[in-house]
């Protein structure tokens, strides 16, 4: 049978789902703290990310107030001069990943096994997952494809 309710990826998408941190270059997973690697038989301490998907509530809630305000700023604009008006150019790169690191730094819960080893700093709030995404465009990506993946978001 069928389950809907297994195979609707909301309820997953909203609580969030742990995606385990890659080696950009072999694809190997980071430990979480690389001086406890695990003894024989043990789970490793994998570093991870927790995320929100791209079609949970909150996510299409915050991109749809996004793309409103977008249409208001235009609309505004049109009426006051009673012409078209081209609001906004096309937005630079420097924004574009901006706005993508905005997105992911919102749909981000928890990151596990991510920090600074010289100072010991460790991001636990949206600006710090911001950074992080900034910073990293290796991490950024792993984070963006599975976000939009529906598949990790399903119960199998």
């Amino acid at each position: 049978m069928l389950d809907i309710r297994a195979m609707n990826p909301k309820h997953l998408a909203e609580e969030g789902v742990k995606m385990t941190i890659l080696h950009p270059v072999n694809g190997t997973p980071f430990l979480a703290d690389e001086s406890k690697k695990p003894k024989k038989g043990e789970e490793p301490d994998y570093a991870y990310i927790k995320v929100r998907g791209s079609f949970s509530e909150t996510a299409q809630r915050k991109s749809f107030a996004k793309i409103n305000e977008l249409l208001k700023k235009r609309t505004q604009a049109k009426t006051k001069s009673g012409k078209p008006v081209d609001v906004e150019e096309a937005p630079t790169i420097e924004e574009t990943i901006d706005s993508i690191c905005q997105e992911l730094a919102e749909n981000t819960i928890e990151m596990h096994g991510v920090g600074d080893a010289a100072t010991g700093w460790v991001p636990k709030t949206q600006q710090d997952f911001f950074t992080v995404y900034k910073e990293l465009v290796w991490l950024r990506d792993q984070a963006k494809a599975f976000c939009d993946d529906i598949g990790n978001f399903i119960k199998s």
